[in-house]
């Protein structure tokens, strides 16, 4: 992404900034400013950091407070056509958008802080900038209604053509850093609604899903290399410019449907009331499981863990351990249960358990990787929630907010997915965050930040449980 600050700062141009009649090429001043900041970001050293960081700060201060104090009037008291007020949404965005870039993507935590800072913002300027353009849409298609939409008679095919490019450039930026940074994509869903422009496409209002069947039979057309990234990334946005680079990009089903979405199984199993078997459990069950399960049509990850911390204490009914297990679908699932491999390790479990265990399971966001938080983490942080839907919704933003306050704690080194509950957990909905050690989530947990967000989630309306998990790797 910060190649795109690099791109400006050198040509003075990016993808999302297309110059056309209705947009002119002479540079806007808000641009200008951006400009600015670009370059001191691509050709100051480091040692001058913390002068780039006051620049920056300055411009978007002032980019925020020249926004709030905007009106659609002009200095006469005439109210501004709608073209002129995209005009304007469309540039203060595009400032925006680069701004973010440069904090979002940045190695310093101060940085990714601030920007999240301005999250709330970012969404409010991209919607109201779609709202504007289906405004417009909506009076061109309206016979007699021009002149609310401009004074002139004109196609608004090029201030089009830079808002849904500025727009989709937003998602992009959200998309990937989070994808690159937690594992997960929360605008996935407004991706669905994005229109891509003819100039990516090929032709006229091309939704999301559909420019993606078109992109993999290899039907978009041939553009010029700075707009060949933009339409790769708008594919990887929230699969991870990794898994792009990779040529693992999903199929359209796998993309566009829930079938093959990864799955995260949580196993809680009633122990028999015994200490010592509880204790012969936890060392014996590597031994029990790993022959088993990791065999072909099994699970990509696999860990037993010791509950450290439960609140409430009885969540689950837990009994001390809990089994972690990432799947690739839940077709897998079902269809291994029924091999002899399970039946095996389930005739083992006898002299442990008193009470059949309760399999829990989670499908992933598209672009989660379950078994990337599982494998590189030796604790776990878990968040479950169950309620009314609205409420389980809630919990979900929060969740995002939470991990984001996560990744802003000194020493982070964080890997978070979340999914919804499927089978007889559906409605419910489960957020997982690993670390690498005991002590960097307690320090992370002491966080004013977190502690906060953590606070926001117990609140959202939803009943929620968290659990730290320690783990044993078994695959």
């Amino acid at each position: 992404m910060l190649s795109y600050i690099s791109l400006y700062a050198k040509n003075g141009s990016t993808p999302m900034m297309v110059a056309t009649p209705q947009v002119s090429p002479r540079l806007d001043p808000v641009l200008g400013k951006v400009l600015g900041v670009c370059a001191a970001h691509e050709t100051l050293s480091e040692s001058h950091g913390d002068l780039v960081d006051q620049l920056l700060d300055r411009e978007l201060q002032d980019l925020v407070n020249t926004s709030t104090l905007a009106s659609d009037y002009d200095i006469t008291g005439r109210r501004l056509d709608l073209c002129s007020i995209i005009k304007e949404k469309v540039v203060r965005l595009q400032a925006l958008i680069m701004y973010q870039i440069m904090q979002r993507f940045s190695n310093k935590i101060r940085d990714t802080q601030k920007a999240m800072t301005q999250e709330a913002l970012f969404v409010s300027w991209t919607r109201e900038l779609e709202l504007q353009v289906q405004l417009l849409q909506q009076l061109q298609s309206s016979s007699g209604m021009y002149e609310m939409a401009s004074a002139y008679h004109t196609d608004h095919t090029g201030l089009l053509e830079a808002a849904y490019r500025t727009i989709i450039m937003s998602y992009e930026v959200r998309a990937v850093y989070w994808v690159l940074n937690h594992k997960i994509c929360p605008v996935w869903q407004d991706l669905f609604a994005i229109v891509v422009p003819k100039s990516l496409s090929g032709q006229d209002k091309l939704l999301y899903p559909e420019y993606v069947v078109e992109w993999e039979k290899g039907l978009i057309p041939v553009v010029s290399k700075d707009d060949e990234r933009l339409q790769n990334l708008i594919v990887a946005a929230c699969k991870g410019v990794d898994a792009f680079s990779s040529s693992i990009l999903c199929s359209k089903t796998s993309l566009l449907t829930s079938d093959t979405m990864a799955i995260t199984e949580l196993v809680f199993l009633p122990l028999k009331d015994d200490e010592d078997l509880k204790a012969r459990f936890y060392e014996e069950l590597p031994g029990l499981m790993q022959p088993n399960f990791d065999v072909p049509g099994g699970p990509d990850t696999a860990a037993v863990a010791r509950i450290l911390e439960s609140n409430p204490e009885d969540a689950d009914d837990q009994r001390g351990y809990v089994g972690v297990i990432s799947w690739d679908s839940l077709d897998t699932i079902k269809a291994f249960l029924t091999t002899p491999n399970f039946a095996t390790f389930k005739s083992s479990l006898l002299e442990f358990v008193e009470a059949p265990p309760v399999l829990q399971f989670f499908e992933e966001s598209v672009g989660a990787a379950p078994r990337g938080t599982l494998k590189n983490s030796t604790h776990l942080f878990v968040v479950k929630a169950t309620g009314a839907e609205a409420e389980v919704e809630d919990s979900k933003m929060k969740w995002n907010n939470l991990v984001a306050a996560f990744q802003g704690t000194e020493d982070n080194e964080t890997l978070s997915h979340c999914g919804d509950g499927r089978e007889v957990h559906e409605g419910q909905f489960a957020g997982f965050s690993g670390w690498k050690s005991l002590t960097a989530l307690n320090d992370a947990l002491r966080d004013v930040q977190v502690q906060e967000h953590l606070k926001d989630l117990r609140n959202s309306g939803a009943q929620v449980s968290t659990l730290i998990l320690e783990l044993k790797q078994i695959i």
